[in-house]
């Protein structure tokens, strides 16, 4: 991949990571109303409006950054990765591209009446959470790898997330769940797309430990 490339996609990264935050956002924050009955045509431009169609879609978008920027770094340092390093990165990736399947699905769909959407919205959480699950494990494996390189802090960017997402999650409150689970993977992608931006060049082979 070309170095101009690669920038693109850490910069794409980066904005995938602030759109995920900002589609986390609590309701009440910009002006949700606590509604006793569903509202079916909320004028555009109305809080209720971006709920439902904006920041669904910063929501996809962000995911689809984040798949992006992965990328990105995988192909950077596939031609200097072990053979751990490059596997694990594909598992991210095949993690990832499930839950650029599914985001959409859970984002648009609701579990109404219909059975078309009702057995869409399961099919959603279903493969949602196969991809989460591959995704820790693969995310775990390539964190430890990028440790054993002369830029540790992608290691701990990538592992470190693993860990403290579900701290956050447990310790925010349930109304501000989602959101705090946004910020340590924005801060985690930011780091990726800084590293693509700044040094697009093939990361050197890690130390002799590292599998080849």
């Amino acid at each position: 991949m070309e170095r101009r490339h690669t920038r693109i996609l850490g910069l794409v990264a980066m904005l995938g990571g602030l759109f995920l935050v900002i589609s986390a956002v609590p309701p009440g924050w910009y002006g949700i109303p606590d509604l006793d009955s569903y509202v079916f045509d909320p004028g555009v431009g109305t809080p209720l409006w971006i709920h439902r169609n904006v920041l669904p879609s910063l929501a996809v978008l962000g995911v689809l950054g984040i798949f992006l920027g992965i990328l990105g770094l995988v192909n950077r340092d596939w031609s200097t990765a072990g053979r751990l390093r490059r596997w694990s990165g594909v598992a991210a990736l095949i993690g990832l591209g499930g839950l650029v399947v599914t985001t959409p699905l859970l984002a648009f769909g609701t579990f109404g009446a219909a059975g078309t959407s009702s057995l869409t919205a399961l099919v959603g959480v279903a493969l949602g959470f196969v991809s989460v699950l591959i995704i820790t494990i693969a995310l775990v494996v390539l964190g430890m790898s990028y440790l054993r390189t002369d830029r540790p802090q992608l290691g701990y960017a990538l592992g470190g997330v693993v860990v403290v997402l579900p701290l956050v999650v447990y310790v925010a409150p349930d109304s501000m769940a989602t959101f705090a689970a946004s910020l340590p993977v924005a801060i985690a992608v930011a780091i990726v797309g800084h590293d693509l931006y700044h040094r697009p060049e093939p990361l050197p082979r890690g130390g002799s430990n590292e599998t080849e």
